[in-house]
This record gives C-alpha cells, sequence and structure tokens, in this order.
C-alpha cells in the first residue's frame, strides 16, 4: 500500500436498539436508589434490552451499519473493512467484527476485526479507521461500537441502572 494524504470524514451514521423496553421502575426493584434520582443524575429514563440470539451483538451490529451504509450513500460493496468495538462479543471466534461481514456477506472483499478496550473501544476503532485511510488506498470502513451490557450486568448491584444494550455505526471515509 502507498502512503497517501486524504482527509477523513464521517460519511454515515447508523444506530440500531433491542426491542424489550426496560424502565427505571423495573430496575431498581430491591436496589438503594429511585427512579427520580437515576433520571436527575445520570439522565436515564430507560433502556433497551436484548431478547436473545435475534439480537446479538452481531445482529445488532449489522443493522447499525446497513443504517450507516445507507446514510453515506455507498452499497455494501463499497465497504472496505469493519472494525468492531465490543465488551460483549458473542463468542471468543470468530471475532463480531467477521460475524457481521459474515450477515452482510463481505466476506471475500474486505478486513474484519474487533477492538476490545471496554469504554474507549469505538475511540480506539475510529483511530485506527482513520490512520488506515489516511495511509492507504482503503476508502470506506465502517466502525461499529455494539454492547449488550444486559448479559454482563449484576441486577442486584446499583450501578445496574447504567447499562443497557445497542449498537451504534459509521462509515469514516
Amino acid at each position: 500500500m502507498l502512503l497517501k494524504s486524504k482527509s477523513v470524514k464521517i460519511a454515515g451514521v447508523g444506530a440500531t436498539v433491542p426491542s424489550k423496553v426496560v424502565s427505571n421502575s423495573e430496575v431498581i426493584t430491591g436496589l438503594d436508589t429511585s427512579d427520580e434520582w437515576i433520571k436527575k443524575n445520570l439522565g436515564i429514563y430507560e433502556r433497551r434490552v436484548s431478547r436473545g440470539p435475534e439480537e446479538s451483538s452481531s445482529m445488532l451490529g449489522a443493522a447499525a451499519a446497513l443504517n450507516a451504509i445507507k446514510n453515506a450513500g455507498i452499497s455494501l460493496e463499497d465497504v472496505d473493512g469493519i472494525i468492531v468495538a465490543t465488551a460483549t462479543p458473542d463468542q471468543v471466534a470468530p471475532s463480531t467484527a467477521c460475524l457481521i461481514q459474515n450477515i452482510l456477506k463481505l466476506s471475500n472483499q474486505s478486513f474484519a476485526f474487533d477492538v476490545q478496550a471496554v469504554c474507549s473501544g469505538f475511540i480506539y476503532g475510529l483511530t485506527i479507521a482513520a490512520g488506515m485511510i489516511e495511509s492507504t488506498d482503503i476508502n470506506n470502513i465502517v466502525v461499529i461500537g455494539v454492547d449488550r451490557f444486559s448479559t454482563i450486568t449484576n441486577w442486584e448491584h446499583r450501578s445496574s441502572s447504567f447499562f443497557g444494550d445497542g449498537a451504534g455505526a459509521v462509515v469514516l471515509q
């Protein structure tokens, strides 16, 4: 690959959330907090929680990616790579990015890998993608942040009110 200099931009944004809505009052049963405190101090009124395999990290990530690709005005064939930031992968291997690559049927034309750095993972993914675009002949990378914290949250702990599930994606060019 040749060294090039390009401006990198976000060309499209997409998101998706699971269908199940969980209110603060459902989460705080038995906890030392209140719906009012959560709303006032955290700004959270409800969260989304995935129901199972049909709302896995890879399925949520693929849906967010499709939205971002559509909003960027590009086709699936234009995607050069996928970077997924997640702390809740569907499995250890293959990576969630590879699962999404398969769902989107991009296996023969693009790279795919996960970045696991919890809260900062999406920023790392953006930085990696920007560097790849800036310095190579790659043009379109989908960066996805997806988590299903409902699968790893201790619902008996006061901090459980912070967490929910969902995915967001951007197309970087």
